[in-house]
């Protein structure tokens, strides 16, 4: 599976917060890295982080999957 939207859109959803990747990482309780990882599509959140994500930035999976 190949979904760069994920990527482009975390990011684009943590600078509008103005969230580092240290804070999100923070949040999630992951490393920095991770977040860097999903950032660049390298991997892709599982579904628990992804449920997290999508409360942090008050969307929807949908819409982080570019479903919507």
């Amino acid at each position: 599976m190949y979904l760069p939207e994920i990527g482009e859109k975390l990011k684009q959803l943590r600078k509008l917060q103005k969230l580092s990747q240290t804070d999100l990482a923070h949040q999630l309780g992951v490393s920095k890295s991770v977040i860097s990882s999903y950032e660049n599509s390298v991997h892709y959140p599982p579904y628990d982080v992804l449920l997290q994500l999508a409360r942090i930035f008050s969307v929807s999976t949908d819409y982080l999957l570019g479903a919507a």
